[in-house]
Formats: C-alpha cells, sequence, structure tokens
C-alpha cells in the first residue's frame, strides 16, 4: 500500500522557477516582486491580472521607508542595536537583499538534493512521526518563500507553508510575521543547529467514557496560576507548552491570525513546516512538535503584533550576527557575495520504534551528529494513549505506563536509507496541538456544558498530556485554551484541563492572560487540593444538569438565589452545602 504523501515541487515547473531565480545577479525589492509574481504564475489557473508592482505594492513600500522594528534587543542583520528611529534601517534592508535574500535563494536552488521528492504525511494510519533536519525545515520554508509551493490540496489539510499573503501586505501583524520570518532566515544563513523537529500525531484509543473519568481515583496534581506573562515567554524546555490549536493546525497564522497558535509558529518559524505534512485532527488527536527553535521576541497581540527582535536560549552556535564596520554603506551599489553553508544530503527519517521512551534522565548524556543532520537516537513512536481501564481498579483511570502508552507504530519508509534512530526522549522545547471545540466568536454557549462536549474535551485534553514529552511527568504549561474567540468558558476549560493533566500526573502552571473571568480559580485549586480527578468530574457533572435547566427552579431548589457560576458551584458542593 502507498504511503499518503506531498510530492515536492521538482517535476513540472521547476527548472524555470530555477531559471527566474539564478537569472538574478543582485536582489533589489523590484527584483524580488517579479521574480515571486512569475514563480506565482507557473501553478496559477487563470493569469494574474495586477503587474508585480501592483501585487507586491506593500513589499516594495516596506523596504523604501523606515518601518518600526519595535524592540530594544539587537538584530541578527549584523548585530546592529536598530530601532524605528534608527539611521541603520537602511543597512538592515541593504543586508537582508545582499545576505539573507541570497541565502533563501541558495537554499531554494539546492533543496532537490535536501529534500525527498516525496514526504509522507502524519496522518496515522500509515505515518506517526516524522522527523526533519534543521536544514530541511529551511529548504521547505524557503519554497514558501518563494511562494513555490501549490496550493490546491485536499480539503482535510491546511494551506502548505506558503508566505504570499505576508509578502503581499505587509502590515499589521502579516508585517510582524514577515519580519520575523526573514529574521530566521539570517539566523540561518549564519549557523544551522544540529538536531531535528520531530513532528508526532498523538491518538487516544481506546476512547474514555464520563463513567470512567468520574470513578477516577487519581489525586488532582499541583496547579500553579500565574497571572503575568505566557506560555512562549515564560516556559522553557522543563514544561509541555499548550498550543491552543485550530483543527487544522497553524491556525490563520498564513494570513491575518495572530492570537496564540499564530504567535506560537511565528516566532518559531521551523513549526509551520507541520502544516505541509499534517492532515486536520480528529476529536481523538493532537500533534506534539518536539525542538523547534524559537528566533524571535514579540511584543503586543492581534493586529497590534510587533516584532521585538532577536531571541537567544545560548545554546548551540553562540552569538549570531556579522558587524557592519567591515561592510559597504547601503547607498553604495556594490554587491558582496556570502558564502552559503554547503547542502548536506537528505536526512529526513519517518522514525518508528516499538520500545517505550525514556524519561527525563536519558536528556542529559544525548549527543548528536554533525552538520545539522537528524541524530540517530531522536525517534520516539507515541501514535497512541491508552485509555484503558484500571484491572486492578473498578471505574477508574490511571496513568499507563510507557509500555501501555507506545502501541506498535504504523509501517513507514525511511527515506534517507540510514538506519532508523534509536530510542529515546528528545530535546528541546515540546508544543503540543490541542483543538478545542469552536462555539462562536466570543459568544459562548450552553452547549459545552452538555455531556457529549464534556466528555470530547477531556479526552481531548488527555491526548494531548498523557505521553512521556518532554518526560514523563513534566509539568503543563497552559491557560485559556478554547475561550475568547472560540467561546468557550475559561472557569470550565481550566477545570477540564486540570482533570487531564492529573489523570497524567502532571502539574500544571496555568496562565491567566490577565483575564478577569479567571478570578477565583487559585481559591478553587486551595478548596479541591485533596480531592480526586473522579470527584471534581462528578461535581462537574452535577453542575451541567443545573446549568442546562430549562428553568430556574433546578437552582433555586439548591439554594442560590440566581445561576451560579461554576466556581461558585464547586465551593457549595465542596463544603456540602449542595446535594443534587
Amino acid at each position: 500500500m502507498n504511503t499518503p504523501h506531498v510530492s515536492l515541487p521538482f517535476q513540472e515547473g521547476w527548472r524555470r522557477v530555477v531559471e527566474y531565480v539564478l537569472k538574478v545577479e543582485e536582489w533589489t525589492p523590484l527584483l524580488l516582486a517579479q521574480t515571486l509574481h512569475c514563480i506565482t504564475q507557473l501553478h496559477s489557473h487563470t493569469p494574474l491580472k495586477s503587474s508585480p508592482e501592483k501585487r507586491y505594492q506593500g513589499l516594495l513600500s516596506l523596504f523604501s521607508k523606515r518601518e518600526e522594528f519595535q524592540g530594544d534587543k539587537a538584530l541578527v542583520w549584523g548585530g546592529v542595536p536598530f530601532r524605528g528611529t534608527d539611521e541603520h534601517f537602511p543597512k538592515v534592508v541593504w543586508w537582508f537583499l545582499h545576505h539573507t535574500l541570497p541565502h533563501i535563494a541558495e537554499l531554494l536552488i539546492n533543496s532537490p538534493t535536501t529534500l525527498p521528492s516525496e514526504i509522507p504525511l502524519v496522518e496515522g494510519k500509515h505515518c506517526s512521526l516524522l522527523s526533519f533536519s534543521k536544514k530541511q525545515c529551511a529548504a521547505i520554508l524557503a519554497l514558501g518563500f518563494f511562494s513555490v509551493w501549490d496550493r490546491r490540496r485536499d480539503d482535510n489539510y491546511p494551506s502548505p507553508p506558503d508566505f504570499s499573503y505576508w509578502l503581499q501586505c505587509p502590515k499589521g501583524s502579516s508585517r510582524a510575521k514577515l519580519f520575523m520570518l526573514m529574521h530566521y532566515f539570517e539566523r540561518s544563513r549564519v549557523c544551522i543547529k544540529e538536531g531535528c523537529l520531530e513532528i508526532h500525531r498523538l491518538k487516544l484509543s481506546p476512547r474514555s467514557n464520563l463513567s470512567e473519568w468520574a470513578g477516577c481515583r487519581l489525586p488532582l496534581t499541583p496547579l500553579v496560576v500565574r497571572g503575568e506573562g505566557g506560555i512562549t515567554e515564560s516556559c522553557g524546555e522543563d514544561m509541555l507548552h499548550v498550543d491552543f490549536a485550530n483543527e487544522y493546525v497553524g491556525g490563520g497564522v498564513l494570513y491575518r491570525g495572530a492570537v496564540q497558535e499564530e504567535i506560537m509558529f511565528s516566532v518559531c518559524p521551523e513549526l509551520l513546516v507541520s502544516l505541509l505534512v499534517c492532515r486536520r485532527m480528529g476529536e481523538e488527536e493532537a500533534i506534539l512538535l518536539v525542538n523547534g527553535e524559537r528566533v524571535a521576541l514579540h511584543r503586543g497581540y492581534s493586529e497590534r503584533l510587533k516584532f521585538a527582535g532577536d531571541y537567544s536560549d545560548h545554546i548551540g552556535c553562540g552569538d549570531v550576527g556579522v558587524s557592519f564596520e567591515d561592510s559597504h554603506d547601503a547607498s553604495e551599489d556594490i554587491s558582496c557575495e556570502e558564502s552559503v553553508d554547503e547542502v548536506i544530503s537528505a536526512d529526513m527519517t519517518p522514525c518508528d520504534s516499538s520500545q517505550p521512551s525514556e524519561t527525563k534522565d536519558s536528556l542529559q548524556n544525548s549527543s548528536e551528529t554533525e552538520n545539522g543532520a537528524c541524530p540517530r537516537h531522536l525517534s520516539p513512536t507515541i501514535n497512541s494513549v491508552s485509555g484503558a481501564l484500571s484491572s486492578n481498579s473498578v471505574g477508574s483511570l490511571t496513568y499507563p505506563s510507557p509500555s501501555n502508552s507506545v502501541s506498535t507504530p504504523s509501517p513507514t519508509t525511511n527515506l534517507a536509507n540510514n538506519p532508523s534512530p534509536s530510542n529515546s526522549v528528545s530535546r528541546g522545547v515540546c508544543r503540543v496541538a490541542i483543538d478545542a471545540v469552536c462555539y462562536g466568536w466570543g459568544t459562548g454557549s450552553e452547549e459545552q456544558w452538555s455531556h457529549k462536549m464534556l466528555l470530547r474535551e477531556l479526552n481531548k485534553a488527555r491526548v494531548g498530556f498523557d505521553h512521556p514529552f518532554p518526560w514523563k511527568h513534566a509539568p503543563v504549561a497552559t491557560g485559556n485554551w478554547g475561550c475568547g474567540a472560540f467561546g468557550g468558558e475559561v472557569q470550565l476549560k481550566s477545570i477540564i484541563q486540570w482533570c487531564a493533566a492529573s489523570i497524567s500526573q502532571r502539574p500544571v502552571h496555568y496562565f491567566t492572560f490577565g483575564d478577569k473571568k479567571s478570578e477565583g480559580l487559585g481559591d478553587v485549586v486551595q478548596l479541591l487540593k485533596d480531592k480526586t480527578v473522579g470527584e471534581l468530574v462528578q461535581i462537574m457533572l452535577d453542575y451541567s444538569e443545573i446549568r442546562l435547566a430549562e428553568d430556574s427552579g433546578k437552582w433555586k431548589e439548591l439554594g442560590f438565589e440566581e445561576l451560579p457560576t461554576f466556581f461558585e458551584f464547586i465551593h457549595k458542593a465542596v463544603n456540602r452545602t449542595v446535594e443534587l
């Protein structure tokens, strides 16, 4: 049986793409716009009506005047501290055109030797894990920068990583995301780190029902309420970062989207590779992204998103950037050629293993191969999370041991013809994408309190948390998942995630992002500290009964003058003043 895959654009039209790029001896903003226009036309259904100058008017404007790179930290370009009022802006543009952009073009031209012609899709049945070297990630994104990917795809898949919208409309959040992408390519020009990006598809099997949840005897794990900071900004490799995802991973990142998931993918552009190979998530699936490198700082949210400079974790390449002191001034019409690292051979391996992954201790002794290739040992395959009942605890869910939680892997093809890497948990930040049900733009919905929806969200959060990444009981860094635009209620979603994390024996760091609707969570945590998962789930089910009651009689009978909030109900239920 053929493994579902995405074909890279190395056949029809590829020669013309290379010709368009190679004929440019020295890049200018107009030549970039004309090249993008010609390549886009190759896979367009109809002739493009607008001229390159009009189609990429925003891009040309961006390079013709000062723009606000809001931030205090030095940018990578030449290591020159730069702000919106800084005199160095022309040099930043010059540096990008003479150094960074030729590097992007080089990545594109050499991509047939960096990437295989077919990449398996991480769709679960045939392939549950793919590993990409850092060089391969850069090549895939370079193809997207030059609009080489054909965006005509099956509706079950997101758009491939094509950055046409950012390049055509670089304003607001799109401009910030474009700056971050440009910054990523400059960092990759100076140094591509070792290691690889791993993309896992996780699946809960068999599914758990509400009776099993309500009968769970595991204690609730500690939960810390954090009112300041955010997941990406405040947490490192020792925590599991939760991506408040769309069912199509990445959400609206390629367009105007700029909320939690889109910002995460913008400051860590390597995560955009997942858009190429991941179909939309099923109700009991999650996508785990391991070792995506963060390159940028940001400020603001939504249309106020700003690129705030370089991010460095002080791991890998050391200081990045070249001084402008010996470079030509931007006003000089002189080309400066920059050497490009030799392209390594393709090393993308759909890894599989039937053995359990190691725990955090194994990270201390892990080693990596040279030249950016995937380390041989980075190959844990976790494509199924056990949902079975414990044999010695009727009606309860228990944390599955690694031998239970790792299912026999699906067959895959070793594209690089290299030996399969041995078994170990990967280094780097682990981010898990879990998609909540969308009830509407900030409107909320009583449907989320139905037993069907409660079970759906409990199982969704569990599949995202119940695996040994970044290590077996690492804390979960999360927040108001599925709230805001999706209409979920903060009080409900915080409790659901707490229950799911406790099933996996993970502590929780809950970021409220300053949302007043989360007030009282700390008091609820203190009140429930000696309770079990099952007891809290039962309180949740009891509250759903009065929440969905057709009239006010039900909750008035219980002593409430008005419909109580979930937290208010928890307080009275625990204090035994409510009996249903």
